[in-house]
């Protein structure tokens, strides 16, 4: 049969696969599940049978002979999605695996979902992967190895798996666009320029799409409207730093203090309690510090509970602005040279308790006590 034929499509009722299927078999198979169905009919509805045979089928006739008979086989039996070596001498597809062969099949291999998994998925077949206690290849072994686990089951499990895969890396590919419409504010920092992206949307990738975009600070708003999002009408703060060079203290300082002010309530936390980690009824529920992570939430997906943040998006970006610049508030006569802090308790700022602020009162105080 010639290439041209063999990639003529057919109705398929069944789907035939090694045991213990690899997993390029498995993204090939939910490939086909997923965009088969103008190529192949019925394949989206097909059963998933297994073999045992290797490179041969399972009475001996050839793959084209069992998709007359509506049986398409993924990385065995000889067939076209089989990149291993045939029974009558054909050496295999060099550096291909059923996944690569059928992303070519179906012509979806410039899905931007699949960009990463692509490469990954075809190098953990064909070079063995890296060989990561927890890859995917090593997870599946370990429940077809388990003796309470059902091979079929396990089965179904990793196409579960696969499917999530999918599913996060389609979304990330959605987030990218996303977060390339916006712009981005960058303020002198005081170990260098700092960019901030602020984005409005629920797409749970946002913050890693904003970081591989070259944010070092994302505040991503989740609209309201959607009842099933948890996190409806929340805010979330992530950076790109985590090496120490990043301090969000005056910041989430800045956003109990503002809480404090929207919802009419008194502030009862000094500077030092308001830039504690974590969260406390004194300094407020609705916004919680992660210091080592450098993130600061207002809830999460294992935390939904807390209230949506009564600080509207633009005034985050203002307090993101204000604590990430090494500046000082116009008036206060200082230039970053440790000159005396004029506005002292006068100053607009002193209830924020800045850093750089608190820097400066402490030299110019240990100065004049000299």
């Amino acid at each position: 049969m010639s290439q041209n034929q063999k990639s003529d499509g057919f109705a398929v009722k069944e789907i035939l696969t090694h045991t213990q299927p690899h997993p390029d078999e498995l993204w090939a198979i939910f490939l086909l599940q997923q965009y088969g169905e103008d190529r192949y009919p019925g394949i989206s509805r097909a059963t998933i049978i297994f073999s045992q045979t290797g490179n041969k089928t399972p009475d001996g006739r050839t793959a084209e002979e069992w998709e007359k008979d509506g049986v398409l086989m993924v990385g065995t039996g000889g067939g076209r999605f089989d990149e291993h070596a045939k029974m009558n001498g054909q050496p295999g597809a060099k550096g291909e695996c059923a996944f690569t062969m059928v992303c070519k099949d179906l012509r979806v291999c410039d899905d931007p979902a699949l960009r990463r998994i692509f490469p990954y998925v075809r190098d953990e077949d064909t070079k063995g992967g890296k060989g990561d206690i927890c890859s995917f290849g090593n997870t599946l072994k370990a429940l077809y190895e388990d003796p309470d686990i059902d091979h079929q089951e396990a089965v179904n499990i990793g196409l579960k798996c696969v499917r999530a895969f999918y599913r996060k890396e389609a979304e990330f590919a959605d987030a990218e666009i996303i977060v390339g419409r916006e712009g981005m504010i960058t303020v002198d920092g005081a170990n260098g320029p700092i960019r901030i992206l602020a984005v409005e949307s629920e797409n749970r990738a946002i913050s890693r799409a904003g970081r591989r975009r070259g944010a070092d600070v994302v505040i991503q708003k989740h609209p309201t409207g959607n009842p099933a999002n948890k996190l409806a009408g929340k805010v979330q703060i992530y950076t790109n730093r985590k090496d120490g060079d990043l301090d969000m203290r005056d910041l989430v300082r800045l956003l109990r203090l503002e809480e404090d002010y929207c919802r009419d309530r008194p502030t009862k936390a000094d500077w030092k309690m308001l830039e504690r980690d974590g969260k406390s009824q004194e300094i407020g529920e609705e916004w919680f510090y992660h210091q080592d992570g450098v993130q600061i939430l207002n809830g999460s997906l294992s935390s939904p509970e807390v209230s949506p943040t009564a600080i509207p998006i633009r005034r985050i970006v203002d307090l993101a602005v204000m604590a990430m610049s090494r500046g000082f508030e116009s008036g206060c006569g200082n230039n970053h040279d440790l000159t005396p802090c004029r506005g002292s308790r006068n100053c607009r700022w002193y209830q924020a308790g800045l850093v750089r602020c608190r820097k400066v009162r402490y030299q110019t105080a240990a100065t004049q006590t000299v």
